[in-house]
């Protein structure tokens, strides 16, 4: 039992340790260049989109509210459009010819698929609580 414990301590101190080195790796690279740091970063943040959206398309079937799915999908196009952001990016030289604007446009569209939804549920659970308990049945209204 306390080797265990002892265990587990190690491997959260180490889990720790990890985050704390990539961060600092992190820091350090946004020295050397800045956009291989936004690009690592921005890529971390699309990775983060796209699974939300495989765990939200995969467990469709499991469960019973439809708006966790809308979400999901939602931020698969965030992802979309944070990815083309990155490519669009100063310096990436793969959209010539368009200068600073293109990025940050894109990078504000990405927010609205997001912005949304979250809105949407926040308007409607006022009207409709039954949204957070799933589709309406025997159980719930």
């Amino acid at each position: 039992m306390q080797q265990d414990n002892q265990k587990s301590f190690w491997f959260e101190g180490l889990k720790i340790l990890a985050v704390i080195s990539a961060a600092a790796g992190l820091y350090l690279t946004s020295f050397y260049s800045y956009l291989l740091f936004h690009s690592i970063v921005e890529l971390f943040s699309v990775a983060i989109a796209w699974g939300v959206f495989a765990l939200a398309w995969n467990s469709r079937r499991l469960i019973r509210n439809n708006y966790l799915l809308l979400l999901g999908i939602a931020y698969l196009f965030v992802g979309n459009l944070d990815l083309l952001h990155t490519l669009a990016y100063k310096g990436m030289n793969v959209f010539p010819g368009y200068g600073a604007n293109l990025p940050t446009q894109l990078w504000i569209a990405g927010l609205f698929p997001v912005l949304h939804p979250d809105l949407t549920l926040h308007f409607r659970l006022a009207h409709f609580p039954h949204l957070l308990c799933g589709r309406p049945g025997p159980d719930n209204f």
